[in-house]
């Protein structure tokens, strides 16, 4: 739950008190699609961390599984019995970023007010963007072995896209939002938000999802 509450951008205590538990968060996941892998070890992680590293310096094509053992200081064999393959450890790559965006809009606290509560959302995906836009290439170089890390990666936005269309339901109930196709909503404010976390200049996040947010806000708040 620490490293969920981390990846959320949210206080642990906040975490539980919107799902309860850590089977209840894995429960609620899981109906939308995303299921978390066991509990990794150490040397899943330390693989992990340093090929995340390498991608943010030199983009996917330096994740080779050498200069992944290497960052890792690692044996390749460890590499290779842990992952299968490079495919192996792109989809292991796509399904923790995956999961920890899901945790993201699970955590989305449905009693705060829609601007604050989708600035922390936004500024939080901004942020991942910046430092993993990486990750997108997997969409335009995917072919043989690497289209399934690429379903693995489509998979867990799938599991983003859906907590976060509940979230807006649940707004449009309470009188927030106006009424409107939940789905096209979320779709709408992550496509701005992918757009500027790739193609816009570098500054302060916070502050341009706040403009974000509220841009959007002003054509789907109710009146």
């Amino acid at each position: 739950m620490d490293e969920l509450a981390l990846a959320a951008g949210v206080s642990r205590a906040t975490l539980y008190r919107q799902v309860g538990s850590r089977e209840a968060l894995l429960a609620a996941l899981a109906e939308q699609g995303v299921v978390l892998p066991p509990t990794p070890p150490g040397v899943r992680d330390q693989a992990l961390d340093a090929a995340r590293a390498l991608a943010r310096r030199g983009g996917l094509e330096a994740l080779t599984m050498e200069a992944v053992a290497a960052e890792a200081g690692l044996g390749v064999a460890t590499l290779y019995r842990r992952f299968g393959d490079r495919a192996g450890l792109l989809s292991a790559l796509m399904e923790r970023a995956g999961a920890r965006a899901a945790a993201r809009a699970m955590a989305l606290d449905e009693d705060a007010e829609p601007q604050e509560a989708l600035t922390r959302l936004v500024a939080g995906a901004l942020g991942v963007l910046r430092e993993d836009g990486w990750l997108m290439q997997l969409g335009a170089a995917a072919s043989g072995a690497q289209l399934a890390a690429l379903h693995e990666a489509r998979g867990r936005s799938m599991g983003t896209l859906a907590a976060l269309s509940h979230w807006m339901a649940r707004q449009m109930k309470r009188g927030w939002l106006h009424p409107a196709d939940p789905d096209e909503l979320t779709m709408a404010l992550l496509g701005a938000t992918l757009l500027h976390g790739l193609m816009g200049p570098v500054g302060d996040d916070e502050a341009l999802a706040r403009r974000l947010v509220a841009l959007f806000l002003d054509g789907a708040r109710a009146r």
